[in-house]
């Protein structure tokens, strides 16, 4: 459905430059990105006594654990998940006759989303779909890694909060038939972004 609605994914499939950057890592950064995805779409209990009870968190914190040196993992789950909700976005948009500045505003605007708790991450998703877009939030990415690697992790996880969120309206407007639908599209554009 990315392609199906007129979305070139070719223009942003282009991994985080940085000294991983070819390198292969033991689980496909593909497989790392839907792990993360699936997390986030898991319903979350109403009271939450850690953080670290949350689905995407976990997902998060283990490839934290499991990173290399130079954060090789991190980097390619911290530019997947963008790529992912940034994609959703633009289908979304498009569906709702919007351009994706003009949707972020009403998204922002919506009741589920008043005041906007993800302001960094929804303006890292507009940035990703600009000229040039993805290298330039590729190298914000890994800058914050390096300087603040508790936001960094933090800004992960709600890139993938925003990524389900967008997943379900996608679903909800009709513009994926189903979420199985829409997750096999996105497994299968990530897969292109993975081996570009």
């Amino acid at each position: 459905m990315y392609r199906d609605k007129g979305v070139n994914s070719a223009t942003y499939l282009k991994p985080a430059a940085g000294p991983h950057h070819g390198r292969m890592v033991e689980q496909s950064s593909d497989e790392m990105v839907m792990d993360l995805i699936r997390a986030a779409l898991q319903p979350r209990l109403e009271v939450v006594r850690q953080r670290g009870d949350v689905p995407a968190c976990k997902v998060v914190a283990a490839a934290a654990r499991n990173a290399s040196d130079d954060g090789a993992q991190l980097h390619y789950l911290a530019h997947g998940i963008g790529l992912a909700g940034a994609m959703t976005l633009a289908v979304v948009a498009e569906h709702r006759g919007l351009g994706t500045d003009a949707f972020l505003v009403a998204m922002a605007q919506e009741d589920k989303l008043k005041p906007d708790p993800y302001p960094e991450v929804t303006e890292l998703l507009g940035e990703f779909l600009k000229q040039d877009g993805s290298g330039k939030v590729g190298e914000r990415l890994v800058e914050l890694g390096r300087s603040n690697p508790e936001r960094y992790l933090s800004v992960i996880v709600e890139l993938a909060d925003v990524t389900a969120l967008l997943l379900r309206a996608m679903v909800g407007i009709g513009a994926a038939p189903s979420m199985d639908e829409a997750l096999e599209d996105m497994a299968g554009m990530l897969h292109d972004w993975a081996t570009e």
